[in-house]
């Protein structure tokens, strides 16, 4: 389900957002230097919202991941409604730090539940699927653009980054999942409150 939902995203969202973010910037925000600062902001949140999320624990990860990623939709919006290039940059932080809490949290996932012996061959097809779209997206974006326009094709690729990460997290399979370290965690936490009763009993 996850690599489906990329598949679908890299197509219809991070497409529209690479090809007509670059227009919006050149046509309404000054040019170049304006889409180098909204892509610097982007990276710039990614890298607080990797250190963020690299000690944290979460009993469900794909859950918080997929929340985390819907907050890509913000600077879709941001550049939909022409805001300020400010307010562009801060949404553009606040996506790439979605997206970089999204990504930690899927490669962890990964690792902890697929077996040593397949993990390279599930990480291709995850990998293979989840960009197999994006030059389709590509060609897809000028047409779609030329027949609704810039602003709706930003506000479709916001509304598809909802709407499919909604529908996502109705999906039992990915929900459900639960992190091995922080179950790993709670029990030794447990057996460490059990010793210490123990010993206060004793004590007692």
């Amino acid at each position: 389900m996850i690599v489906v939902q990329f598949a679908f995203m890299h197509a219809l969202v991070f497409a529209p957002f690479m090809v007509l973010g670059a227009v919006t910037s050149d046509e309404h925000l000054g040019g170049a230097a304006a889409w180098g600062a909204i892509l610097a902001c982007e990276g710039g949140g990614a890298v607080v919202g990797g250190l963020l999320v690299m000690r944290r624990k979460f009993a469900r990860p794909l859950q918080v991941a997929t929340i985390a990623a819907t907050g890509h939709a913000v600077v879709l919006v941001a550049l939909a409604v022409r805001a300020p290039l400010p307010a562009i940059c801060l949404a553009a932080g606040c996506g790439g730090a979605g997206m970089a809490i999204f990504g930690t949290l899927w490669q962890t996932t990964m690792h902890e539940q697929i077996d040593d012996a397949v993990l390279s061959r599930v990480s291709a097809y995850d990998y293979f699927g989840s960009v197999a779209l994006f030059p389709v997206g590509y060609a897809l974006v000028g047409p779609i653009s030329a027949r609704i326009g810039v602003r709706g094709t930003l506000w479709l690729a916001a509304g598809w980054l909802v709407a499919g990460n909604a529908v996502v997290l109705m999906v039992r399979g990915v929900t459900a999942v639960t992190s091995t370290s922080h179950s790993r965690n709670a029990v030794a936490s447990d057996e460490d409150a059990t010793a210490l009763a123990g010993q206060k009993g004793r004590h007692d």
